[in-house]
């Protein structure tokens, strides 16, 4: 048993831990699990399709989702 827990921890590393580099793995017996580690930068511009500046707000709000519920809010 122990062997093929050593099988598996090695072709798992061997084999597919390159496509899976922003994760961490950690394997106890057959339990494998990826953590996402790292950070994700997101940008982003406003443009106004029309010439009509006063009617415009002076800021927009962002909402910033994690699994459908609102995690940050950003005002730019």
């Amino acid at each position: 048993m122990e062997s093929e827990k050593l099988a598996v921890k090695s072709v798992f590393n061997s084999n597919l831990k390159e496509s899976l580099r922003p994760f961490r793995t950690e394997v106890k017996g057959y339990d494998i699990t990826n953590t996402k580690v790292g950070q994700t930068k997101i940008e982003g511009t406003k443009t106004w399709k029309d010439d009509n500046a006063k009617d415009r707000p002076e800021m927009i709000k962002v909402d910033l989702l994690q699994n459908g519920k609102v995690i940050a809010t950003y005002w730019g």
